[in-house]
């Protein structure tokens, strides 16, 4: 009624929007936000978790760069223990030799 009114005095349509389309709308942006919040708390996480790799990466050789040295000092400490287990063994022997040449 009041419809027809208005397309005669203003020669234009008065459309109405149901109130459960209202409600779906309402509906939906709830949902997007909720949407929105998820993905950017996933985000982070991924963001954390991408930057504690790579702190772990750069740690990894830093401790190979450190373990090549190390290991090269454990070497020649290796190589000097087993000059002085030889001269031991040689100065054994050679004490053996004279107790019983005695």
């Amino acid at each position: 009624q009041a419809s027809s009114e208005y397309l005669e005095v203003e020669r234009r349509y008065n459309y109405t929007t149901p109130k459960t389309f209202l409600d779906l709308i309402e509906l939906y942006k709830a949902m997007l936000g909720a949407k929105r919040e998820e993905v950017r708390v996933l985000r982070v996480r991924l963001e954390s978790g991408l930057f504690k790799m790579e702190s772990a990466a750069e740690q990894v050789v830093t401790l190979q760069a450190r373990l090549v040295v190390e290991m090269e000092i454990v070497r020649e400490m290796n190589d000097s223990a087993n000059s002085v287990l030889e001269k031991v063994s040689a100065e054994t022997a050679k004490a053996d030799a004279e107790k019983e040449a005695a």
